[in-house]
């Protein structure tokens, strides 16, 4: 017999048939009565043909589902709330006429097609009717994905009580970048924060890198200073760099051959993220104050960026 069920199974198997095992918990109630489990047949069925579409309006007096709520929309990559709260614990009545006189478990399952994406399996006692499980599901993917709710209880194995919808829509593009022009310079604007891209003009004698720059009327941090920026700029003296800059890109003050004092507010900055000749050709006897705390380091790592032995940190 054991042989004659596994051949059958590899013949499934060959023809397309998948078995989806009793742990999967996504099924269809297909029939039975009220005299016990061996009566009642539950199958799996991943296009929910029981019920279709029940948004569970009739079933709040035994539970709540508090989110996602039906035909919610989503981004890729946006966390999303699972949350049900039961309330009943027993003599629960299903639809055939099927009851159950011990309700200890529900799954929450998402699926995109046939897939399973998240299982939202909770068990609970009577003294946790009332309270709310929670879970999370993060899509990766767009499309439309169904919310199906089953129960297991002690007496009844098993019943679907429907299913819902929810739509993913792809992520707006968050590494799209745009250009800017304030009273200090032209910025770019990408992920949230700002690079000094060039300043105001090429003679200015002094110029201060803000902490944050005003963009689409939203604050944004100035992190960067992008490479070249400040090139050649033979008239420029003085500089204070702000306290959120991460990065100086390569040659940034290349050939500023007046500039004599330069204060950094960062507490941020390190040797790979201070590009090749970003302080060459400065002036021999420039004055460099330092953060609290980090004169040695930044000596150390501005001697290499061109600053000379000759110029003085404080």
């Amino acid at each position: 017999m054991r042989k004659i069920m596994s051949l059958a199974i590899a013949l499934l198997i060959l023809a397309g048939v998948v078995i989806t095992p009793e742990s999967t918990y996504a099924y269809e109630y297909t029939g039975g009565t009220n005299s016990g489990s061996s009566s009642i047949t539950i199958s799996w069925d991943p296009n929910g043909a029981w019920n279709e579409d029940l948004e569970f309006t009739n079933d709040s007096s035994i539970f709540t589902v508090n989110s996602p709520s039906a035909n919610d929309k989503y981004v890729v990559g946006q966390a999303i709330m699972l949350s049900v709260t039961p309330h009943k614990y027993s003599n629960y009545i299903f639809p055939g006429g099927i009851s159950s006189n011990l309700a200890d478990n529900f799954v929450m399952t998402i699926l995109k097609g046939d897939s399973i994406k998240k299982e939202f399996e909770f068990s609970y006692k009577s003294s946790d009717v009332g309270e709310t499980f929670t879970d999370s599901f993060t899509p990766t993917e767009e499309g439309t994905y169904k919310i199906n709710i089953f129960f297991r209880g002690s007496t009844a194995r098993g019943s679907n009580f429907g299913n819902y919808y929810i739509q993913v829509v792809k992520a707006a593009n968050t590494n799209a970048s745009s250009v800017i022009k304030t009273k200090d310079g032209t910025y770019t604007i990408q992920n949230g924060s700002a690079t000094l891209k060039t300043p105001k003009n090429n003679t200015l004698t002094k110029l201060a890198i803000p902490d944050t720059i005003k963009a689409n009327g939203k604050t944004v941090p100035v992190t960067a200073i992008a490479k070249n920026a400040f090139k050649g700029m033979d008239k420029l003296t003085t500089v204070t760099i702000g306290k959120n800059v991460k990065s100086i890109g390569a040659k940034a003050f290349y050939g500023c051959k007046k500039l004599k004092k330069i204060t950094i507010k960062s507490t941020k900055l390190t040797k790979k993220t201070i590009g090749s000749k970003a302080f060459t050709g400065i002036n021999k006897k420039a004055v460099i104050k330092c953060p609290k705390g980090k004169k040695a380091a930044y000596k150390k790592i501005l001697l290499k960026k061109g600053m000379k032995k000759t110029m003085k940190f404080k």
